[in-house]
């Protein structure tokens, strides 16, 4: 729960479980759906939690977090958008800016990965392979189909796919590799509001841990990455599917 400095601006909300909905899948055991509710300015709002319906989808039955873990998720991204407008915080501003920032950046990215991939695979002359993987599966994240890859290609071809990352700044390969870096014990999920979208002056710009691995750690390895052509990118793609998934 989380309350503004000001008294007359006080403003809390608190996770639950929906228990007059009807329950749904979660994990392969019945849930509840777990949905937020905010109160301000004696105006009360509820919505479904994004993390929840994310987190029930089959491919995250071995890497998902625990309920614990997308609840603080939840107080994360709504901490996060209620300190950002302490001047001028609003109920409509919280649902708007909660579809922006809760959302994974790796999940937006994964399709796009997956015909990236299929190209490659194409391009080295294995049309069949590529139409596997282009078609994607519910039950594993693309980065555990890229893991059964790699063990089964030649290491020289995946030397030319991962180069080829790294020199078209493939999103999804550098970010999923950033993610591992950061939480090498997941959960495997990297929400917007920690890949910061843009600063005070509009201007792209990502977290300080992002920074270390890119400009730092990647380099060390003698990998060189194009950080501000990346930034552009997911900058980009984050704002246009939060359109499209809530008609803006």
């Amino acid at each position: 729960m989380y309350q503004m400095a000001k008294a007359y601006y006080d403003v809390t909300y608190k996770t639950y479980y929906n228990d007059r909905i009807k329950p749904v899948q979660f994990r392969g055991k019945e849930s509840h759906p777990l949905y937020v509710q905010a109160t301000f300015d004696r105006r009360t709002i509820f919505f479904k939690s994004y993390y929840f319906e994310l987190f029930r989808q089959k491919k995250y039955d071995s890497q998902g977090p625990t309920p614990a873990q997308i609840e603080k998720f939840e107080d994360r991204v709504i901490d996060y958008i209620i300190a950002r407008n302490t001047d001028r915080f609003s109920l409509d501003l919280l649902l708007y800016e909660y579809k922006l920032y809760s959302a994974d950046v790796l999940d937006t990215f994964e399709k796009p990965f997956l015909e990236w991939l299929a190209g490659c695979l194409r391009g080295e002359h294995l049309p069949g392979l590529a139409a596997t993987i282009a078609q994607g599966t519910e039950e594993f994240l693309a980065i555990q189909l890229w893991d059964d890859l790699k063990a089964s290609l030649q290491p020289d071809l995946v030397s030319r796919i991962e180069e080829k990352a790294v020199r078209e700044t493939e999103p999804y390969y550098l970010l999923a590799a950033f993610v591992r870096y950061k939480y090498p014990k997941g959960p495997f999920c990297l929400p917007c509001h920690e890949w910061k979208l843009e600063d005070e002056n509009h201007y792209p710009v990502t977290d300080a841990a992002a920074e270390e691995f890119f400009d730092d750690t990647l380099w060390r390895e003698n990998i060189r990455v194009d950080i501000l052509d990346l930034i552009r990118k997911v900058h980009l793609m984050m704002f246009r599917d939060v359109g499209r998934r809530y008609g803006k």
